[in-house]
């Protein structure tokens, strides 16, 4: 795997809660624009998605591993194996689904 999958892998684990924190900076007399700010975040994460289950091998897992602090012997891993990959797709797939339905289901 090649620096940009690492990345990418990090990316695609923390876009979700830096789209939480860009809502949550949407000042309140702009409330529709929360709506299409997530769901850009959603279908970026969906996009990342389909670009890992269409570089996904059986015989390589996505892994990142970097020494936190390492004086104590503390690492940041992540590790994608195939299970992993169809449960983040499909949870990335039914987040802007959901989010999509609420903008007629939800009005104030």
């Amino acid at each position: 795997m090649n620096m940009i999958e690492n990345n990418l892998l990090n990316i695609f684990v923390f876009l979700p809660l830096t789209g939480a924190f860009a809502v949550l900076l949407v000042p309140k007399n702009r409330e529709e624009l929360t709506g299409y700010l997530s769901l850009f975040f959603s279908l970026a994460n969906l996009l990342m998605g389909t670009y890992f289950y269409f570089n996904y091998s059986p015989d390589i897992s996505f892994f990142y591993k970097i020494a936190w602090i390492p004086s104590i012997g503390l690492n940041y891993s992540l590790y994608m194996d195939g299970l992993a990959l169809m449960l983040s797709l499909l949870t990335a797939l039914l987040t802007p689904l959901a989010i999509l339905s609420s903008f007629s289901a939800v009005k104030k």
